[in-house]
């Protein structure tokens, strides 16, 4: 809005000083003519440089609104990057956030898993120590298994029944 009006105001001055050297042309320079009416005679050097001086001062205004309309423009266009940058590095950092729960609660599962699969690995530890004892036991007592069947062979018993001895 600023810029318009900076723009609007720099193109009347630029059309009064257009206006203003032109009719001052007509007069060979030496006069200051604005709008048909001559406004003074300062004469053709000092009349060449203060027309000189206000076409510059037109030329600089006319410059001056641009770049304030740019300025804004560019400013206008920042503060939506800058904006949309924040609003990406929001769902990013939730995004972040949001995987960092999701880990920790993997994590908190695998743990379970972890701690559930020891205590199942101790069990089996447990059931093949047993099962060693009882194939030593069985070994002890003549007892043994065939490698690659699950037959246990039992030994030829002799005819006549051994009597047990007594520890005393």
């Amino acid at each position: 809005m600023f810029g318009g009006f900076l723009l609007v105001l720099a193109t009347v001055w630029a059309v009064v000083v257009t206006d203003g050297v032109v009719e001052s042309a007509h007069t060979g320079g030496g006069d200051l003519v604005e709008f048909g009416r001559r406004l003074a005679s300062p004469g053709v050097p000092e009349g060449i440089w203060i027309l000189a001086g206000l076409a510059a001062s037109a030329a600089f205004a006319v410059a001056m609104a641009f770049g304030s309309v740019r300025e804004r423009r560019l400013s206008r266009r920042m503060t939506v990057n800058r904006d949309e940058q924040w609003t990406e590095r929001a769902h990013r950092d939730a995004g972040d956030e949001g995987r960092g729960r999701l880990l920790a609660w993997r994590l908190a599962e695998l743990q379970t898993q972890i701690a559930e699969l020891t205590v199942r690995r101790e069990e089996l530890r447990l059931e093949v120590g047993e099962e060693e004892l009882r194939e030593d036991r069985l070994t002890s007592v003549g007892l043994q298994p065939r490698p690659g069947h699950p037959v246990v062979v039992v030994p030829e018993v002799a005819k006549d029944p051994v009597a047990p001895q007594n520890e005393s």
